[in-house]
């Protein structure tokens, strides 16, 4: 599936391998094969402006985690089943809080967690919400944002 982004729209033209397109990078993703952990990281790192692969990794896996603690029930372990590892262990590990949590607390704990500022974690949070959206297939990417609370949900969207 192809997919561009800008202002707003999403247009899609199926085929066996999909795109997906930013103002900065395009990746192709294979949906018949999970996106591998070292595309994911390059990515992350690409849009959260990060120094390093592995900085990408530790800060997608973070940023994954305290999704994983939010209530997505379901969801979030059908998305984490298709993204590569790291990322799937990441976003399955814990167990969910029944009490709603808004964009600016998930962004006080990804702070926290990474020990940055919050205009650098809202950055971080924004690619690797919208990376691992990126990574599932439309149909699980519909079930994955849907399932976010509706301030963090915007998060999942790259342009």
């Amino acid at each position: 599936m192809r997919e561009s982004r800008g202002k707003g729209q999403v247009a899609a033209d199926p085929g066996p391998a999909g795109s997906v397109a930013n103002p900065c990078i395009t990746v192709q993703i294979n949906k018949e094969a999970e996106l591998q952990t070292e595309e994911m990281d390059t990515l992350i790192q690409d849009r959260a402006g990060l120094e390093s692969a592995d900085q990408a990794h530790q800060a997608g896996t973070a940023v994954l985690s305290e999704l994983g603690r939010l209530d997505i029930a379901s969801e979030g372990r059908d998305a984490a089943a298709q993204l590569p590892a790291g990322y799937k262990e990441a976003l399955a590990s814990e167990g969910g809080s029944a009490e709603p949590v808004t964009k600016d607390e998930f962004l006080s704990r990804v702070e926290s967690a990474l020990e940055m500022d919050r205009e650098a974690a809202a950055q971080v949070a924004h690619a690797a919400i919208a990376t691992a959206a990126d990574a599932v297939t439309p149909g699980e990417r519909v079930s994955f944002v849907n399932a976010l609370p509706s301030e963090i949900s915007a998060l999942a969207t790259w342009s």
